[in-house]
């Protein structure tokens, strides 16, 4: 019985030795990261600041470069809580504006930790000659300096530890643009005085930001007056498309033509 509970201490000595030693490191993660894609004007830009066995402190030791200008006084710093994989964590928000061409953003920042004390003697010992165990050293000269000399003390030295992360940008001025489909078809024939009926109309964003478009619709006699889009408005991506569509009612005999007109906004 003695035995086991001996393994089990050394079990645990070992194991508090292994938490000790985690090695130290920092990962800086920048959102959204870089894109070839990007659109020219303001991005919202987070970057998260983890360290592993050390401490980020207040973030003094910061610096956020944005096309060769110093911005770190743009971004906000705020401690957060740790995790998993992180002992010290912490995230910085700000705004950049990408310009047309490229654009760099690169995030840095050191930590703190406190190094582990040297090895105990023994069974490790340090080489160089110890100090006299007395308090009276002789001089080669002759004369005697009498000093209280006891073991030497100071205070825990501290080691740093830097990470950072970068994200480049290949911005382009933004350009609307959108398609209506079908143009110029022959619809369905229906009834006169009757309805109301629907035409189906795909719009596509033709640009590349996403647009939000309002939608409107007319008729020509001998339709009826009244025509309604639905949806009145949609935000669509660039390159996407959407169906809008057009309810209208028919009047007198003969041919009439239902038209959507489709406005965008950035």
């Amino acid at each position: 019985m003695a035995r086991r509970s001996l393994v089990v201490a050394l079990f645990l000595a070992f194991g508090a030795l292994d938490a000790s030693a985690r090695a130290q490191s920092v990962t800086v993660t920048i959102t959204p990261p870089g894109s070839n894609t990007a659109v020219t004007g303001p991005v919202t830009v987070s970057i998260e600041w983890c360290a592993a066995g050390a401490t980020l402190g207040d973030g003094s030791l910061r610096s956020i470069v944005f096309n060769n200008q110093d911005v770190t006084n743009n971004f906000s710093y705020s401690p957060g809580t740790p995790g998993t994989f992180c002992d010290s964590y912490a995230t910085s928000t700000g705004t950049i504006t990408l310009v047309g061409g490229t654009n760099h953003l690169a995030a840095s920042i050191s930590a703190y930790y406190e190094p582990p004390p040297p090895p105990t003697c023994p069974p490790i010992c340090d080489q160089r000659p110890s100090r006299p165990p007395v308090d009276t050293l002789q001089l080669t000269s002759g004369f005697e300096f009498t000093a209280a000399i006891g073991p030497a003390a100071s205070a825990p030295g501290t080691d740093w530890v830097s990470g950072n992360g970068d994200a480049w940008w290949t911005a382009y001025a933004p350009y609307y643009g959108v398609a209506v489909t079908p143009d110029g078809a022959t619809g369905t024939s229906r009834l006169p005085d009757a309805g109301p009926f629907t035409e189906t109309f795909k719009v596509r964003n033709t640009g590349n930001v996403a647009t939000t478009f309002t939608f409107a619709c007319a008729t020509t006699a001998p339709l009826g007056a009244t025509c309604t889009p639905s949806p009145g408005s949609v935000n669509v991506g660039p390159g996407d498309s959407t169906n809008v569509a057009a309810s209208y009612t028919t009047g007198a005999l003969g041919a009439g033509t239902v038209t959507l007109t489709a406005s965008g906004s950035g």
